[in-house]
This record gives structure tokens, sequence and C-alpha cells, in this order.
């Protein structure tokens, strides 16, 4: 006790108690990059679709210029040797109707050809017939193709065009049908003749034509329907386009 009274007493009463902090060195902040370095294998990726990318880019367009390079050739004009242009040789055509079958006899001044699916009956008239799908038996004709030729004519004195205008008077007279389409002329095959519509039973174009020297006459009746689109009355303009008159 004694002791520390004593130090106490040695100690300076006017120095006054320190007060300063001490001073305190912050460590250095580390510098932190945001942005991690890329991975080689990233890279690497990253350049595989690049190659990916030009070598699709360069193939679609050597196809590009193979198909411009197809059309241009396909519409040069050949040359001979010495330059100058020639025009294309025509391709042949096959004959279509080749293998179609053909109506003569030594008793009819005519003839025509005729497909192989047609049905062909001349037992009281030559007819030709082929069914639509939809068409049934012992019904009225209503799908399919129908045409008929007559026998020969008997017109007397009379043109071909007086002839035709007795025939219009004689469906008015009747009254069993109506005339639809009035006469008029008509060309088949290179050869006039004059037709009229009637509606009655089903619709009838009736077709006349004469032979150049006015021996023969004959009436042909298309009564043709196609309701579902076969094809029929095209089947009809080319069995016509084969008609002629015979000696």
């Amino acid at each position: 006790m004694l002791y520390s009274f004593m130090d106490e007493e040695q100690k300076d009463p006017q120095t006054p108690p320190t007060t300063e902090k001490p001073e305190i060195n912050p460590s250095p902040i580390q510098e932190v990059n945001p942005v991690k370095k890329s991975s080689p294998w990233l890279l690497a990726i990253v350049l595989i679709l690049v190659i990916v990318a030009l070598a699709a880019a360069g193939f679609f367009a050597y196809q590009n210029y193979q198909l411009k390079q197809k059309g241009s050739s396909g519409k040069e004009t050949p040359t001979n040797s010495a330059g100058t242009t020639t025009a294309p040789l025509p391709t042949p055509t096959p004959d279509l109707l080749a293998n179609w079958l053909t109506f003569s006899k030594e008793s009819f001044c005519y003839s025509f050809k005729y497909p192989r699916e047609v049905t062909f009956n001349d037992e009281e008239i030559v007819r030709l017939s082929l069914w639509g799908p939809t068409q049934k038996q012992d019904t009225e004709f209503y799908d399919g193709l129908s045409l008929t030729f007559s026998d020969p004519l008997q017109v007397g004195n009379s043109s071909l065009s007086d002839f035709v205008e007795s025939k219009v008077a004689a469906v008015q007279t009747e009254g069993i049908a109506e005339v639809t389409k009035p006469k008029e002329a008509i060309l088949i095959n290179g050869l006039n003749g004059f037709t009229f519509t009637i509606k009655g039973l089903g619709t009838f174009q009736n077709i006349y034509l004469q032979s150049p020297d006015k021996s023969c006459t004959v009436e042909i009746t298309n009564a043709t329907v196609d309701p579902t689109n076969q094809g029929f009355q095209e089947i009809v303009d080319k069995i016509l386009s084969t008609f002629k008159f015979v000696d």
C-alpha cells in the first residue's frame, strides 16, 4: 500500500492524459475483376460453331450457283459452227389416237375412231357409251358419255340448212322437248354443218354434217353428261375430230 501511494505521488499531475488514437494502417483493398477469364473449352466451342456456320453458308451459296447455271444453260439457243443461232428442233409427240379403234362399214359413208374403253354398239344405231361413276342401271342416263351416229339421211333437194330448220320446227311442233339452243353453224374436222340443242328427258346436242359432194348426210347426237368431271366431253371432241366421209 505504501508503494502504490508513493508511485501515484511521483506522477506529474500537470501532464494531461494522452488522448491520441493509435494509427491503423488499413490493408490494401484487392481489386476484384468482375469478368472472369474465358476458359479454353468455351473458346473452342465458339470456334467450332463459327466454322460450321461458314461451311453451311458456303454450301448453300454453291447450291444456288449450280441452280442458276442450270437455269441459264436451259435457255441457251444452240449455235452452229458458223456462229449463227439455230432454232431448237421440235420434240415429236406420240399419236394419242394410235391405239383407238376405227369404225368403218361398206354400207356407211363415214368413219371415225373411238377409244377402246368406250362401249360400241351398232345393232340398231351406231352408239358409243361409257358410264360415269354415279350412273345406275335401269335409270335415266345422267352420268357418262353417250354419242350416236345415224344411218345416212335422205334430204332430197333441200339444202342442209333448210333440212336442219325442218328438224327444229318438228321439235317445236311436237312439244315433247324444248329447244334450248337455236340452230347455229358448226365446223368439225374441216366439215361445215349445223347444230341445235334440245332438252327433254335429258339434254341432247344434235349435229348435222354433209359430205362435200352432198351425197351423204348424217345426224350425230351428243347426250354426254359429266357431273363428276371425268373428261367425257373431251373424249367426245376427240372422237368427232376423227370423223370423216368416205367414198
